[in-house]
């Protein structure tokens, strides 16, 4: 009966998580401190400095604008920037759309947001800012602080022991890749909430509260083999291999990285926990794919 194998080669395997993300920015809303007539004249989406003029606010606009902004007012509770010439404090990235959450969803009470919190928020309706005549109050502009934006997303705990604090990874989203630094790795029960932190600004994360990204962590480089090929034997973790004489010789493996499918393990020779060094598969050996009881109790 043949048995299947393969040559053991040279290979790099990369981890990733297809997850949804709950963006938090640091942000502040400006409403006008005035009636008038608003005309944008900073382009949407683009980073400007501190006192650019954002929009141009002139004659005297309407008196009321109705329930249009109640609900977003409410909910800012006051907390917002107020101007009568359209200028912005702050520099940053210019949106014309609110939906009232920019004082909930700040950098500083992300160790208290639950998922249940940010699902609820992630729902909430987006409404484009005054423009045109514009009563006393309404919001005309925001600006999103640039370098100061996360992600939230929640690991099944079977997966999270590969996030660490400290760590870079990879985001991807619409085949855009961002790097980013993981700030907090929390478990609980069953699942495990991490906290990215973003340098780079996509467009996307300017309005919306949920975007669904792939979480590529450290990757790894050495021998690829196929999970099935690892077995234990005599406590020890390894694989078999065909000799030049057709025997199975029991090699143990220390594997880098596991996609749960391949592995990456190291080549010739590696380290144990008690330090001392172990001989191991090397380059063009002949791995069994799937080795049976009987191989595993007959190798060498």
């Amino acid at each position: 009966m043949l048995v299947s194998t393969y040559l053991a080669e040279q290979g790099e395997l990369s981890l990733t998580d297809e997850v949804e993300a709950y963006v938090i920015r640091d942000e502040r809303v400006y409403v006008a401190g005035k009636q008038a007539s608003v005309k944008h004249i900073a382009e949407e989406g683009k980073l400007y400095k501190a006192g650019t003029k954002v929009v141009e606010m002139t004659g005297e606009g309407v008196p009321s604008s109705g329930q249009v902004y109640t609900q977003i007012l409410t909910s800012l509770n006051g907390k917002v920037k107020t101007t009568e010439e359209g200028y912005t404090k702050y520099a940053g990235y210019i949106v014309y759309k609110v939906d009232g959450l920019e004082r909930k969803l700040k950098p500083k009470k992300i160790k208290k947001l639950t998922h249940e919190e940010l699902e609820d928020y992630s729902s909430a309706v987006i409404k484009k800012t005054a423009k045109g005549d514009c009563a006393q109050g309404d919001p005309i502009f925001k600006v999103v602080q640039n370098g100061k934006y996360y992600l939230i997303s929640y690991i099944d705990n079977e997966d999270a022991d590969r996030y660490y604090e400290g760590e870079t990874v990879t985001v991807t989203v619409d085949g855009q890749d961002i790097r980013a630094k993981v700030t907090t790795v929390k478990k609980d029960e069953t699942e495990t909430k991490v906290v990215l932190k973003c340098g780079m600004m996509y467009e996307d994360y300017l309005t919306d509260r949920k975007v669904d990204i792939v979480i590529t962590t450290a990757g790894a480089k050495g021998l690829k083999l196929k999970d099935k090929s690892i077995i234990e034997k005599d406590g020890k973790k390894g694989v078999l291999v065909k000799n030049k004489i057709g025997k199975y010789i029991f090699k143990p493996v220390c594997v880098k990285a596991d996609d749960g499918k391949e592995c990456i393990v190291y080549q010739d020779i590696y380290m144990d926990e008690k330090s001392n060094f172990v001989e191991t598969i090397s380059i063009y050996d002949e791995v069994i794919a799937k080795p049976s009881k009987k191989d595993i109790e007959n190798a060498e």
